[in-house]
């Protein structure tokens, strides 16, 4: 689960809240939910990489996009 469904599914309440012995090792800024419902177990940067040489044309008629 990451950050961007999160909010679906804490809205849905298909999570336990959880009290990790590890909670205290967590930053605050990884903690999402009070509830403890959801816990950080990993994070990192997004790098999208492109081709410049692709039209856009090709992109925007491409399904996959």
């Amino acid at each position: 689960m990451d950050n961007t469904f999160l909010s679906r599914a804490l809205e849905a309440d298909i999570f336990e809240a959880y009290q990790s012995p590890e909670l205290t090792n967590i930053a605050d800024e990884f903690k999402l939910d009070p509830s403890n419902r959801a816990l950080p177990v990993d994070y990192g940067d997004v790098c999208i990489n492109y081709d410049k040489s692709i039209s856009p044309k090709i992109i925007s008629s491409s399904p996959i996009f």
